[in-house]
């Protein structure tokens, strides 16, 4: 009886490694070698000041997108082929009040006085073709529009090797 339950936990767990490989991975590249975190391809994360995000989500919904009528922000838009924007979390998922009547006991839980962070002004842009993502994080970081830029780094639960 054990060999036979070992065997299934080996026949399960080989199962569970291949399903886990079949599911596709965007492809990712190193900053640079000292930074060991990988980072989703042409794929930039920004957070605009409240004005900015305003702007966008007009352009957006008129749909002239890249153009917002922010200048320095229309031009760095058109320099780095930005081809998509699209908010990182839902405008739902942002709404103080409405978190706090959905949750209403964790809402306890806040201290008073503290601030809840504006997530809705964070924006993942998609750029083609990929450029040198470091130049182009420190031009969105630069101007006055944008309050920080990062890579879109990708997370795991377990790190893992990489395959030569």
């Amino acid at each position: 009886m054990p060999k036979c339950s070992r065997l299934v936990a080996v026949i399960v767990l080989s199962g569970g490694v291949c399903a886990s490989c079949a599911f596709a991975q965007p492809e990712a590249s190193r900053l640079s070698p000292a930074d060991p975190s990988p980072a989703a391809q042409g794929e930039v994360l920004v957070k605009v000041t409240p004005q900015t995000s305003q702007a966008i989500e007009a352009a957006r919904a008129a749909g002239t997108f890249p153009t917002t009528g922010i200048d320095s922000l229309d031009a760095l838009f058109t320099r780095y082929a930005v081809t998509a924007i699209e908010r990182v979390f839902p405008k739902e998922a942002t709404d103080a009040e409405a978190i706090k009547a959905k949750y209403p006991e964790r809402s306890q839980r806040i201290p008073p006085g503290a601030e809840v962070p504006d997530l809705g002004r964070t924006y993942k842009l998609t750029l083609n073709p990929t450029p040198n993502l470091q130049e182009v994080i420190a031009a969105f970081a630069s101007d006055p529009h944008v309050e920080s830029a990062q890579p879109n780094y990708i997370a795991t639960v377990q790190p893992h090797e990489e395959i030569p």
